[in-house]
């Protein structure tokens, strides 16, 4: 990070849509990652109900929420010793063994 970077919440962003068919859903997923979808709100936080039972992963890990669930979610602060992807790798210190100093997490 650099000295002008803030450590605060990375704000992401929040692109509703109402259930649709797969083709459908495809369809947008490729007009999103080909022209974008135009300006969306950023937010550091987001909450909604889940109105009826909602899968969700997280690390990996398929969990569930019952209905009339409140998810909220939040964006954690980067700690120092973590980059935004934004940001270039550490440069490499000379004499560093391994991969030290080539922006690896151990």
């Amino acid at each position: 990070m650099t000295e002008s970077t803030e450590v605060g919440a990375v704000p992401f962003e929040v692109i509703p849509f109402p259930h649709a068919a797969k083709w459908r859903v495809l369809l947008k997923a490729a007009r999103a990652a080909t022209t974008g979808l135009g300006d969306q709100p950023s937010v550091a936080r987001y909450e909604f109900t889940a109105l009826k039972p909602m899968p969700y992963q997280l690390d990996g890990e398929v969990r569930s929420v019952p209905a009339n669930t409140t998810v909220r979610i939040e964006s954690a602060p980067l700690s120092p010793d973590r980059h935004r992807l934004s940001d270039p790798p550490p440069a490499a210190h000379p004499g560093a063994g391994g991969d030290q100093g080539r922006g690896m997490e151990h």
